[in-house]
């Protein structure tokens, strides 16, 4: 989540939308200021003692599941062949996870769900329920579909809780992108949550999520509109993640060290964009940002307009001192510790058989976060924790 100039909530000239957003959401801004304190302190702790230390963990993003019930154009999971990169369908197993639900209940992080689409998870409401009730702040990546078939189970966490709901643009062209019908379907999940936030008090967070792509940048405005309309707390969007073949050829080196070839990155756009495209991309980017909106709009990554020119034409050094390792956990299919969920050809072990702390104190991950902590990679330039997770 995409909440840096969020932070600043004491701002007497924040905008309209960010000042409606913090009186509707008076449980997450709570949470809010406490989560990024001890964020603030875990990266400063990090920073100076240059090991990798359960006490900083302050996040943890689980991947659920690589199934998904849609085959989005853009994502960088799916391709027409099915998986690519022969990427594994399968969940992380509820009954083998004692491990990650131990180191939960000492830290009580933060918690991504992410997949794949995570509520197609088998056992996912044990495994929510899990999480909820170690006490959890817990936000969900999903397209939104299966809203309804748990909407009473998140009503019982619902201070706990924030969505994050991808749609990509309004209703033909999100259909175009992720099939018929699924547009309706989503906002009817999104009416059902602001339903209950409005009648019922329900303290849950409504986030949507954007990739501005070629076929929907001229309808930008025109989702936000619709955003607002059906009662979302705050919308980001993204850029599409180019890993062009200078940053490709930069990750394979990197990866040799651990004797890893790399080819998650064959999921992602490999650039060579036009300066038309690259031109409207930022007056798109203007039309947004002075739009009157009535809710917090964000940006990742939040460029300026010389930035987004270097980016898109793969000219972006890549970001200083990548702190993510240290205050930050991805755990991947099969319970797999890996570097970021993004690129998970690093892997450092399996949850399901050591324990996260052990881990985590191994020489291989500690010499990766070195390795990141003092540079970074361009393949991480549009990953919002090389943006956030700043000292």
């Amino acid at each position: 989540m995409w909440t840096k100039k969020a932070t600043h909530l004491e701002n007497s000239d924040l905008p309209q939308g960010h000042l409606n957003f913090i009186e509707r959401n008076p449980s997450f801004i709570k949470h809010h200021r406490a989560s990024s304190e001890r964020v603030a302190n875990a990266l400063a702790r990090y920073a100076e003692s240059e090991v990798v230390a359960e006490e900083n963990i302050c996040k943890l993003v689980v991947k659920m599941t690589s199934s998904c019930n849609l085959r989005c154009e853009q994502c960088f999971q799916w391709r027409e062949g099915g998986f690519h990169n022969g990427l594994d369908p399968t969940a992380i197993p509820y009954d083998e996870s004692g491990n990650l639900f131990d180191f939960i209940d000492r830290n009580q992080c933060d918690i991504i769900l992410t997949g794949g689409e995570p509520t197609l998870h088998p056992d996912f409401p044990k495994f929510f329920r899990r999480l909820a009730e170690a006490g959890c702040f817990i936000y969900i990546c999903t397209n939104g579909l299966l809203i309804k078939r748990y909407f009473e189970l998140f009503s019982e966490f619902s201070d706990q809780l924030a969505f994050l709901i991808s749609i990509d643009g309004p209703s033909e062209i999100h259909d175009s992108i992720r099939g018929k019908g699924t547009f309706r379907k989503t906002i009817q999940g999104i009416e059902m949550l602001a339903k209950g936030k409005q009648e019922d008090g329900k303290g849950w967070l409504i986030g949507v999520e954007n990739t501005l792509m070629a076929k929907n940048l001229d309808q930008s405005i025109e989702l936000l509109k619709v955003c607002e309309t059906h009662g979302v707390d705050w919308m980001i969007f993204n850029h599409l993640w180019v890993v062009d073949l200078f940053a490709r050829s930069e990750y394979h080196k990197f990866c040799e060290e651990y004797n890893v070839v790399p080819n998650s990155y064959t999921g992602f756009d490999m650039g060579d964009f036009s300066h038309d495209y690259i031109e409207k991309v930022i007056s798109t980017l203007a039309q947004l940002r002075e739009y009157p909106a009535q809710i917090p709009v964000l940006f990742g990554p939040d460029y300026s307009d010389d930035e987004l020119r270097k980016y898109y034409r793969g000219k972006m050094p890549a970001r200083e001192n990548y702190l993510k390792m240290g205050v930050k956990l991805d755990v991947d299919i099969g319970g797999k510790l890996v570097m970021t969920k993004q690129f998970p050809d690093l892997v450092f072990g399996s949850v399901l058989d050591d324990t996260l702390e052990d881990l985590m104190a191994s020489d291989a991950y500690q010499r990766a976060a070195k390795s990141m902590r003092e540079g970074s990679l361009r393949v991480l330039n549009a990953c919002p924790d090389a943006h956030n997770f700043l000292v």
